[in-house]
């Protein structure tokens, strides 16, 4: 666990949200009134009124809660980690105001929902994450649904996931931040031309080297290192483990919790004889794909598996090779359509979590976090011309239990009740904090349906 040096402010209030939803379980053909975004504990998804920041030297944008302005401390880039950012010269934004629409429908994990709740006058907006007669547990930031984990289906990876890295936003050359991308020093072939990585094989190879098969051959190429770009007692530029830090809570004072739960993307362009291979993970828990554009193949491997063959289109120059390892299951994507998907080896998301030398009575939140060394995300290249246009690194939700409440271990719904947490789990209040932590689904007004969440470009 890590630790946010910043200013220390007390989250008392109920962070409540509501936005143009459809679908709703009232029952109630009336209009609602119009519902306005009051807080930040669907952030980074949903945002009320917050400040939004753009860095001087990387020109990233991102949101932050407008209580920084009242701190004496500027906001750090949470892309390249310049601290020049003065919350005082950010331009406040206005909070969203929707109208609701009340209809009919099921409501399913992960729906987004607007629910009255304790006869407040405002609609609360929140994530559902447990179903009736269910009990719902923590893990290492994992849902856990009657002991076992939840895996989420590759959209809904897509619409939860959270940005750490964008390479679109770099800084210039004279900045003192150290550049996330790099070559190995093995690897004389990538080159920093035209504010983008390319790739040139000066040496052809041999005929039987182009062979669509996975090399155990040490992986060289370009390497992502990831580096904490928020106020912390180490060094900025030292490689280190990605967290569930966001940029939006940079007024809290809070404990951050490593994760493994990544998603990377590569957006490469391409001539008809290129072939690469992307990875990510760290040994024993690596997937690595290899494309042959020439011979319009891929090859997988995951876990030290023996490689699997794929026939795969090739119409265009342009390449998005995505890799996510969530919840239990590495999950391919080539050009946005899903190409692969199977279980880890490393952990089976059908078994139950424990934690470790623990005993039946010890709550599964103090699990041992096993994600305390920085990610490892590379791009080989091996022929053709290879030009990396864009790569992104995101990170899955953290669920996490309250802080201060050790006492708890699970939540038990009874068979009419539904539970519901926010994305931004430091600031949310919820399922968690509720004394009765279920809510009747005579309380859910509509559920948000129809609108891209995963959409980051």
């Amino acid at each position: 666990m890590l630790l946010i040096m910043g200013i220390q402010l007390i989250v008392a209030a109920r962070f409540f949200f509501a936005l143009l939803l459809i679908g709703g379980f009232c029952g109630c053909e009336k209009s609602l009134p119009p519902a306005v975004i009051v807080g930040g504990s669907m952030a980074p998804h949903l945002l009320g009124e917050h400040l939004q920041c753009t860095c001087p030297d990387c020109r990233f944008a991102f949101a932050c809660d407008p209580r920084a302005r009242s701190s004496q401390l500027n906001l750090v880039c949470p892309n390249c980690g310049s601290d020049e950012i003065s919350p005082n010269t950010s331009r406040l934004q206005p909070p969203l105001e929707f109208e609701l629409s009340p209809a009919r429908g099921a409501i399913e994990r992960f729906d987004i929902v607007a629910f009255r709740y304790n006869d407040r006058p405002e609609f609360g907006v929140k994530r559902i994450l447990g179903l009736p007669g269910e009990s719902i547990q923590f893990s290492a930031g994992d849902l856990l649904i009657n002991g076992s984990r939840i895996a989420k289906q590759p959209h809904q990876i897509l619409e939860q996931m959270v940005l750490v890295y964008d390479s679109r936003f770099t800084p210039a050359p004279t900045s003192d931040t150290q550049s996330r991308l790099i070559p190995d020093e093995a690897e004389a072939d990538w080159r920093f031309e035209n504010q983008r990585w390319t790739f040139r094989r000066r040496e052809q190879r041999a005929e039987s080297e182009r062979q669509p098969q996975l090399s155990d051959s040490p992986l060289t190429g370009l390497r992502y290192q990831h580096f904490a770009c928020y106020r912390q007692p180490q060094p900025l530029n030292s490689p280190s483990p990605v967290t569930d830090f966001l940029a939006y809570n940079q007024t809290l004072t809070e404990q951050l919790y490593p994760t493994d739960q990544l998603i990377a993307i590569w957006n490469l362009r391409c001539n008809s004889q290129a072939r690469f291979s992307v990875n990510l993970g760290l040994a024993p828990s690596v997937c690595r794909i290899e494309l042959n554009c020439q011979q319009s193949q891929a090859v997988i491997q995951t876990d030290a598996r023996p490689a699997k063959s794929i026939d795969i289109e090739t119409a265009s120059d342009a390449v998005e090779l995505a890799i996510a390892k969530v919840d239990g299951y590495w999950t391919i994507w080539l050009n946005r359509i899903v190409l692969f998907r199977k279980v880890c080896t490393s952990t089976s998301p059908d078994q139950p979590l424990v934690a470790e030398n623990s005993s039946a009575t010890e709550p599964v939140r103090k699990s041992a976090v096993t994600a305390a060394k920085p990610p490892t995300a590379f791009l080989t290249g091996a022929d053709g011309q290879i030009e990396l246009e864009r790569f992104r690194l995101f990170r899955d939700v953290y669920y996490r239990y309250p802080e201060g409440e050790s006492t708890i271990d699970r939540w038990q719904l009874s068979e009419t009740e539904f539970f519901v947490a926010g994305d931004n789990q430091s600031v949310s209040i919820d399922s968690r904090h509720w004394r009765k932590p279920g809510l009747a689904k005579s309380q859910i007004i509509a559920k948000l349906k129809g609108i891209d969440l995963g959409t980051k470009d």
